[in-house]
Parts: structure tokens; sequence; C-alpha cells
């Protein structure tokens, strides 16, 4: 079972650093969701995650599709109505790094597309930029269009009550069971989630969770990691067993 931490936009790097230090070996993706930032910003976190050790493969990054390609981390995520071009992608991770090489426009130009091409095994060609695609939605029909356009992965929510969407109905378990039977690809559910809450989430079809305050403004974040990380695998081993 996933298990994604999301930045709450409201703390410091060092705050976000330091909670993706301790949790990054309990979690399968750190999200960086900071819409204030600018792209320089940003990077200087990553770059410095990536130098205390957090795997660039759990990294995420919220709407910055060729930032996420320049530093070539695991994964970006979108908003519901961002469009995405999975070959565009795949052309600028590989031309920064085809113009780091200092290659010759020529060579360049036929590589670029190369890497706009489907994997081909024998003729060894392969994906310029291996990371993973999300999306958030909000709608059965939202998901259903999502998965068509190539994501590899779904937020769906808000599941519960949270500060975070004072006024807005939460969509509750019934509507997130409905979503992932239209889908093929991974649900994760969002939104007001504790740890006790993950046994009607997997029932319900998710295939994860993801948290922000509830990891980011825990005065413990890896013990709390650690409890939603153990009511995931309890759920998963109590749905298979019925």
């Amino acid at each position: 079972m996933e298990l994604h931490i999301v930045s709450t936009g409201s703390q410091p790097a060092e705050k976000i650093l330091a909670v993706g230090t301790q949790v990054h070996h309990q979690v399968t993706a750190i999200h960086i969701r900071e819409k204030q930032w600018s792209d320089d910003q940003v990077k200087e976190l990553i770059q410095v995650m990536l130098q205390e050790g957090i795997p660039a493969a759990k990294i995420r990054l919220n709407s910055r599709v060729q930032l996420a390609a320049e530093l070539g981390i695991g994964g970006i995520h979108l908003p519901e109505q961002h469009s995405f071009n999975r070959a565009e992608a795949d052309r600028w991770r590989t031309s920064i790094s085809l113009s780091d090489n200092n290659l010759s426009r020529h060579d360049m130009k036929s590589l670029l597309q190369t890497a706009s091409a489907s994997y081909e095994p024998e003729q060894g060609i392969q994906h310029p930029w291996k990371y993973i695609a999300g999306r958030s939605v909000h709608t059965t029909a939202h998901a259903i269009q999502a998965e068509q356009e190539g994501m590899d992965y779904l937020f769906y929510g808000h599941i519960y009550k949270t500060p975070s969407k004072r006024g807005v109905p939460a969509r509750g378990i019934h509507q997130l069971h409905q979503l992932c039977g239209a889908v093929h690809i991974p649900v994760i559910a969002i939104g007001g989630i504790q740890p006790q809450h993950a046994e009607e989430l997997v029932r319900a079809g998710a295939a994860g969770i993801a948290v922000m305050s509830g990891i980011f403004a825990a005065d413990d974040p890896a013990e709390q990691a650690a409890a939603y990380r153990a009511a995931l695998s309890a759920a998963s081993a109590v749905t298979e067993r019925t």
C-alpha cells in the first residue's frame, strides 16, 4: 500500500527538509506542493533533499513539469485541469541531458526524435526520463479522462472533513468506491485521513493514502508516519483475508 506525504504550503523549506529526512524510508513519495514559491526556491530545496540522502525516485513535484525534468526526480503531480504531454516532458529532459554533453545540433535533433518515440526493446531505445505522473481528480469523469491521458495514478478527495477545505462537503467512502471501480490505475485517497481510517479506505478500493498536516504538522513526524504505515499494512492484510 502506498503512503504519500504532501507539503502543506505553509511551512518553511527547513521544515519540509527535516520531515522528509526523518520519514523518507517509510513513505512512497514526498510531494513538494509549494504554489507560492519561485522555481529557484523549489530547486534549492530539492537539491538539498538529494544531498541529504532522500532518493530522487521518492520526490514528486507539483505542476512544474519542466523543472521536474531538469532535476530528474521521480515524478510529477498535476492539478485536475493541468494538461500534460508525456512526449513533451521526455523531450525537455533529453534536451537538458544532451546540452550537458555538448553534442552537435544535428546529433541533438536526432536523439530528441528518438526520445519522442515509444520504447522499442529490439532497438535498445530507453525512456530518457523514468518518472511517474499523477493527477488530482474530484469526479469519476475526470478520473477516466486522466487514465486515458496516461496518468500513472490519481489522488482523490477530500474523503473526510479537513480544515483545509472549510465549507466544502467531504466526498466520503461511497464516492471513493465508485471512482476506484471506474479506473484501472491506482487511486490514492486524500483529505482528513487518520491511521484509523486505513481499513475502510482500502476496502473501498484505495491503493494507498496521501497525508499533509497529519505528518508535516505532527509533533513526531517519524512516529506518525510509522503509525500510518502500520495501519496500511494491517488494512491490507485484513482485506486480503476477506
